[in-house]
């Protein structure tokens, strides 16, 4: 990883990251496994409708909605 990955890699796990930042994060996860092992991976996600659920219970479903489709 160059020097701008590990720093965006740093202030996702920090929970400092920006919007953007965050709804590109699985996107460029799947890029740092595909770096570090040599091989293409695959990232389940497991009970993503709970957060769904809580979003449409709290008014902001549609931006959660976006936020979920922008994260593939």
């Amino acid at each position: 990883m160059n020097e701008r990955e590990k720093t965006l890699f740093q202030k996702i796990a920090d929970r400092e990251a920006g919007y953007d930042d965050y709804s590109g994060a699985l996107k460029f996860l799947s890029k740092c496994l595909c770096q570090t092992t040599g091989k293409q991976a695959v990232i389940l996600i497991d009970e993503y409708d709970v957060p769904l659920e809580n979003a449409y219970f709290r008014g902001f479903y549609e931006e959660m909605v976006d936020f979920i489709r922008s994260s593939i």
